[in-house]
């Protein structure tokens, strides 16, 4: 009769345990469900907010300066320095050198400005920056160099 009475509770345990097994297998095999509008797309858009435009932050036009000096223009974010164009009047060759933060660029004659000259530097719209936004504008600055002052 003891042996009876153990068979069957160690059956009603499996019992127990089996069924606690498959309601947590039904309970993981359940589908989700539908969100009320039928389909799981997001919400519509309601308002589209562009990027802030990219733009050119200094302004060098009315400056003065040395045959021998860079100009620097600052942009309000970094440069993608391969869509730069940018062009000088009267026409000088120059080197350009960005910043390491690709935010500013030094522009500075191969050899020298010519003395008592005005440039002007032209940067135009196609400057995209590394979010690949143009530029806002064309931006022209214009600067003269100081007199030659002898030796």
């Amino acid at each position: 009769m003891k042996q009876s009475k153990t068979v069957y509770l160690v059956f009603a345990l499996l019992t127990i345990v089996v069924l606690i097994m498959l309601v947590q297998i039904l309970k993981f095999s359940e589908k989700p469900t539908p969100s009320p509008s039928g389909n799981a797309s997001p919400p519509p858009i309601t308002q589209f907010i562009p990027p802030p435009k990219f733009k050119i932050v200094s302004n060098i036009s009315g400056q003065l300066v040395k045959v021998n000096e860079a100009i620097k223009i600052t942009f309000d974010r970094p440069v993608d320095n391969e869509s730069l164009t940018l062009e000088v009047f009267p026409k000088e060759e120059v080197v350009i050198l960005f910043n390491p933060s690709l935010t500013e660029l030094s522009v500075k004659p191969t050899n020298a400005w010519d003395f008592n000259t005005g440039y002007t530097i032209k940067v135009s719209k196609s400057t995209r920056s590394q979010d690949r936004e143009f530029l806002d504008k064309d931006y022209e600055f214009s600067f003269q160099t100081k007199p030659y002052m002898g030796i």
